[in-house]
Protein backbone atom coordinates (compact mmCIF):
# COMPACT_ATOMS: atom_id res chain seq x y z
CA UNK A 1 0.00 0.00 0.00
CA UNK A 2 1.41 3.63 -0.82
CA UNK A 3 1.50 6.04 1.28
CA UNK A 4 -0.57 8.91 0.75
CA UNK A 5 2.54 11.62 0.31
CA UNK A 6 4.56 9.22 -2.02
CA UNK A 7 5.25 10.35 -5.31
CA UNK A 8 5.26 7.85 -8.43
CA UNK A 9 8.52 6.86 -9.96
CA UNK A 10 7.91 8.66 -12.93
CA UNK A 11 7.65 12.10 -11.36
CA UNK A 12 10.81 11.51 -8.73
CA UNK A 13 12.99 10.54 -11.78
CA UNK A 14 11.82 13.29 -14.31
CA UNK A 15 12.32 15.87 -11.13
CA UNK A 16 15.83 14.18 -10.60
CA UNK A 17 16.46 14.74 -14.03
CA UNK A 18 15.73 18.43 -14.02
CA UNK A 19 17.89 19.02 -11.07
CA UNK A 20 20.79 17.46 -13.16
CA UNK A 21 20.01 19.32 -16.09
CA UNK A 22 20.02 22.67 -14.02
CA UNK A 23 23.59 21.22 -12.23
CA UNK A 24 25.24 20.69 -15.31
CA UNK A 25 23.63 23.91 -17.30
CA UNK A 26 24.92 25.89 -13.89
CA UNK A 27 28.30 24.53 -14.37
CA UNK A 28 28.69 25.00 -17.65
CA UNK A 29 28.13 28.62 -17.51
CA UNK A 30 30.75 28.47 -14.66
CA UNK A 31 33.11 26.92 -16.59
CA UNK A 32 32.80 29.56 -19.45
CA UNK A 33 33.29 32.01 -17.04
CA UNK A 34 36.22 30.89 -15.78
CA UNK A 35 37.62 30.13 -19.88
CA UNK A 36 37.50 33.59 -20.37
CA UNK A 37 38.91 34.95 -17.20
CA UNK A 38 42.26 32.61 -17.75
CA UNK A 39 42.06 34.35 -21.61
CA UNK A 40 41.46 31.02 -23.52
CA UNK A 41 38.46 29.88 -25.65
CA UNK A 42 35.70 27.98 -24.26
CA UNK A 43 35.16 24.32 -25.75
CA UNK A 44 31.43 25.05 -28.24
CA UNK A 45 29.13 22.45 -26.11
CA UNK A 46 30.14 23.96 -23.15
CA UNK A 47 27.94 27.15 -25.14
CA UNK A 48 25.30 25.01 -26.31
CA UNK A 49 25.14 22.78 -22.56
CA UNK A 50 24.82 26.58 -20.97
CA UNK A 51 22.24 28.00 -23.42
CA UNK A 52 19.26 24.97 -23.46
CA UNK A 53 20.32 23.21 -20.30
CA UNK A 54 18.77 26.06 -18.12
CA UNK A 55 14.69 26.05 -20.53
CA UNK A 56 15.02 22.02 -20.63
CA UNK A 57 15.49 21.78 -16.54
CA UNK A 58 12.56 24.43 -16.35
CA UNK A 59 10.34 22.17 -18.90
CA UNK A 60 11.31 19.06 -17.02
CA UNK A 61 10.22 20.95 -13.56
CA UNK A 62 6.62 21.58 -15.07
CA UNK A 63 6.31 18.90 -16.72
CA UNK A 64 7.09 16.40 -13.19
CA UNK A 65 4.89 19.45 -11.85
CA UNK A 66 1.78 18.23 -14.02
CA UNK A 67 2.49 14.99 -13.49
CA UNK A 68 2.16 14.70 -9.92
CA UNK A 69 -0.88 16.83 -9.94
CA UNK A 70 -2.20 14.15 -12.39
CA UNK A 71 -1.83 11.55 -9.41
CA UNK A 72 -2.79 13.33 -6.51
CA UNK A 73 -6.03 14.15 -8.37
CA UNK A 74 -6.61 10.17 -9.13
CA UNK A 75 -6.52 9.58 -5.87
Amino acid sequence: MKKRDEARPTSRWVLIMAAATAIASLACLAAILVSYAAGGPAWPALYWIGLYGLPLAFALMVLGLILNLRDRRRR
